[in-house]
């Protein structure tokens, strides 16, 4: 059963953050880390834990975790085996009451700036915000720099991260992950262009990829 903490009634997060899960516990300590070091109030902050039937204690661990945190509410989601992470999401958001939301893969760190810089492109009139990052493979890093948006751009390839930082109200319009598209995240952010989002390209590296052998991704 989901376990949280109580919400105040009268107050909503300013950042909702929605973790999909299966399996990744071993990478929780670092995922969970770096959002406890925020340079922002975390009491503002809500994050939800949607765990994909995992069968590692990554449920368990999250709930060791959370508390220790800071955060204004959190919330471990346990739902039936769905196999893809686009529902995952969706369960997860659909429990957000922040206004602005973020899914961050638990085997990826957010760098101390990224919700400060993000939510200044939000609150400048992005719809969503999307930073440089990080890649870590092989052992090693590299700066991943992304080109500022374009919609022509987007229309060819996916110019944007998994990791971006997107208006609620985008959300309570309509959109959703699909999971019927080997392109979740791509069909995502086409999805928030038709509905008339202004995207940022925030130009800092501001979150840490990890590259490994048991991302979806590569599977």
């Amino acid at each position: 059963m989901p376990q949280e903490r109580q919400h105040a009634p009268e107050s909503s997060p300013q950042v909702s953050i929605v973790i999909p899960c299966h399996n990744y516990a071993r990478f929780l300590p670092g995922c969970l880390g770096s959002i406890a070091a925020q340079r922002t109030d975390l009491g503002r902050v809500e994050l939800i834990l949607a765990d994909d039937a995992s069968t590692d204690g990554s449920a368990d661990l999250a709930r060791q975790l959370l508390p220790g945190i800071g955060l204004g509410s959190w919330s471990v989601l346990e739902l039936s085996r769905q196999g893809r992470p686009g529902p995952v999401r969706n369960a997860g958001l659909a429990r957000a009451r922040g206004q602005a939301l973020l899914t961050l893969d638990p085997d990826d760190e957010l760098m101390p700036d990224f919700l400060p810089r993000c939510l200044e492109a939000l609150c400048a009139g992005a719809g969503a915000a999307y930073p440089d990052y990080m890649l870590e493979q092989g052992g090693a890093r590299s700066r991943v720099r992304l080109r500022p948006y374009h919609k022509l751009l987007l229309a060819n390839q996916n110019i944007l991260p998994p990791t971006a930082l997107f208006a609620r109200s985008l959300w309570d319009r309509g959109a959703r992950f699909r999971s019927a598209t080997a392109y979740e995240d791509w069909d995502f952010w086409i999805q928030l262009a038709l509905l008339g989002a202004r995207f940022a390209h925030v130009a800092e590296p501001l979150y840490l990829y990890r590259m490994h052998g048991a991302n979806y991704s590569q599977q």
